[in-house]
């Protein structure tokens, strides 16, 4: 008999499946394959629960609202994404853009899948900015609420792309 799995180890198969998608995402739409470090995904998923249990938990509501949603949720495994720089290039301009891809591919993946949908409007000014952001993001800094709130923005412009009647 097999033992469930726990949060945390249902998350590394995620974090391992998207890190393995955006790499054969990538490879198919520009010839490139995608090199990680060694233990990527590892090392984004230690880095989301220590985010989780000392920055995220400790300044939610208690009670029934004291769940993690997830523009929180996006918000942090950007920024692990960022910290981690799991993508390897000898270039370090290079290795950012490429990261900061990766950190928006995971950010819309886990919206997708919250939405129950199958893709998300284009927003290209959203995303070209949201990708300069992540490039020159001070992971120290902690934004992990306001990118929050920038997903959740984002989500509402989704939901009101949808709603608008084509030409």
């Amino acid at each position: 008999m097999s033992r469930k799995l726990t949060k945390k180890e249902k998350r590394l198969l995620q974090v391992k499946e998207w890190l393995q998608f955006f790499s054969e995402g990538f490879f198919s739409a520009f010839n490139y394959k995608i090199e990680y470090c060694a233990d990527a995904a590892e090392m984004i998923n230690d880095c989301y629960w220590e985010i989780v249990e000392i920055n995220i938990r400790p300044n939610l509501l208690k009670g029934k609202k004291a769940t993690i949603d997830h523009h929180k949720i996006i918000s942090v495994y950007e920024i692990c994404v960022m910290h981690v720089k799991p993508i390897l290039h000898d270039d370090e301009f290079e290795q950012i853009e490429l990261n900061a891809k990766l950190a928006f591919y995971i950010a819309k993946t886990i919206l997708i899948v919250w939405k129950k949908n199958t893709s998300l409007p284009d927003l290209p000014i959203f995303e070209r900015e949201h990708e300069t952001w992540l490039k020159r993001l001070d992971v120290e800094g902690h934004p992990y609420f306001s990118n929050a709130a920038t997903w959740c923005l984002y989500e509402e412009l989704c939901s009101l792309n949808d709603n608008i009647p084509s030409p």
